[in-house]
């Protein structure tokens, strides 16, 4: 093989970052893409199809977020998702906030460009969650910009997801989407994603499942109804000289995922989320 061949196809293989990443875009994204399709808006002059028909718009929320664009066909791993989420509503998050019963154990952070961010009272519950990203990211007369969006969730639920379900623009709904599909699944991913056609949007991703050792005085139970193994370490449970049971320890398996996406690196971030079990 000659050398000018070879330099050829080593070049093929070369991993280069796109420097159109580097350059600042105005790319602005706001709008719910479930609420873009519920006005039932034409896009590129064709109607909008859910499940094959057109323009019926059916509002299911979780199922019509787990749907592929082109066919209306589930997506692979919705069912896993749809599973996680059943028999819970996005309404019901309402009543709940009244009787105060939902947990706080989701964090955010909304900044400008200029470094000017918004003023949450973290740690949030799923509804002032929603409140938060239901607020416009750009052109918000009492807020700067949100250019850079980050999120933690702690201990992943079905409130959280059917949030993301309801709020996420048109370009977060394939990673979301996948990165929920992932974490649920305690997949393995390190992967580096960048687009060939259309909007040029990076998308990073790592999932890494563990095993997580635990204390509690109560029995481990699954997380959120999804079955997961765990090893109860009854062994190393003692009783005191007053009879009370010391905490038990549990080995189960939880997992850490970490998405960045957007359209330029380090500058304008459009979703980081990170899970955590």
């Amino acid at each position: 093989m000659d050398e000018e061949r070879r330099s050829f196809l080593l070049d093929c293989y070369e991993k280069e970052w796109d420097p159109e990443f580097l350059l600042y875009r105005d790319f602005k994204e706001d709008d719910s893409y479930l609420k873009w399709k519920e006005k039932g808006l034409v896009v590129r002059g064709d109607p909008i199809r859910i499940d094959g028909r057109d323009p019926v718009v059916d509002g299911e929320g979780l199922p019509s977020f787990l749907r592929d664009y082109d066919d209306g066909s589930p997506l692979c791993g919705a069912e896993d998702v749809k599973e996680f989420c059943k028999d819970k509503r996005l309404q019901d998050i309402l009543s709940a906030e009244g009787f105060k019963i939902l947990k706080r154990n989701v964090w955010i952070d909304d900044r400008s460009r200029s470094g000017e961010r918004r003023e949450y009272q973290n740690p949030l519950t799923s509804y002032t969650l929603y409140q938060a990203l239901d607020e416009p990211r750009f052109r918000n007369k009492d807020k700067p910009d949100a250019d850079q969006r980050r999120i933690l969730f702690v201990d992943l639920e079905p409130y959280h997801i059917l949030v993301l379900a309801e709020t996420a623009s048109e370009s977060q709904v394939p990673i979301l989407r996948d990165a929920i599909q992932k974490h649920l699944a305690l997949e393995t991913s390190l992967r580096v994603h960048l687009p060939i056609q259309g909007i040029s949007i990076f998308y990073l991703e790592f999932h890494l499942p563990y095993f997580a050792l635990r204390q509690s005085t109560n029995p481990v139970r699954s997380h959120m109804g999804k079955e997961r193994q765990r090893i109860d370490l009854d062994f190393l449970t003692t009783r005191s000289n007053g009879g009370k049971s010391q905490p038990r320890y549990t080995i189960f398996e939880a997992q850490i995922s970490f998405v960045i996406s957007g359209s330029v690196m380090l500058l304008d971030w459009r979703v980081l989320w990170i899970g955590l079990d």
